[in-house]
């Protein structure tokens, strides 16, 4: 059992490096895009924090719906830009959803499976 942790721990370190900067950089575009999300949960927190977390939380699929009211209020001044930015905004989402809570929870399975079928044939050997 410790060298499945032992294992399991080693192989996932660079996965989580990576999942890490796709937070990162996701929580990015959020934040140039002018997007939020609700912020009731996150009250005392700064709008930068408040996106990253609610970044990683849909990482790991707990998903949030954007809010792009920022841009639907510029719908009389710059209908074509703020139209484009409420496409782009939900482009953006689906991005980060399909990317980060299933490709990247996929890749996690296979890397913790991996290391099981890895000590498990060590072990019967």
């Amino acid at each position: 059992m410790i060298k499945l942790l032992n294992k399991v721990i080693n192989s996932v370190i660079g996965f989580t490096f990576y999942f890490l900067c796709w937070v990162y950089l996701f929580g990015i575009f959020y934040n140039l895009m002018g997007i939020t999300f609700g912020d009731d949960d996150y009250q005392n927190l700064d709008k930068f924090a408040i996106i990253l977390i609610t970044s990683f939380r849909m990482s790991v699929a707990d998903i949030s719906i954007p809010d792009y009211s920022l841009w639907s209020g510029q719908t009389e001044n710059f209908p074509l830009s703020a139209n484009v930015m409420v496409y782009m905004t939900y482009v953006v989402w689906f991005i980060h959803t399909y990317l980060m809570a299933i490709i990247m929870l996929n890749f996690l399975v296979a890397f913790v499976s991996q290391a099981y079928e890895e000590v498990i044939s060590h072990a019967s050997h």
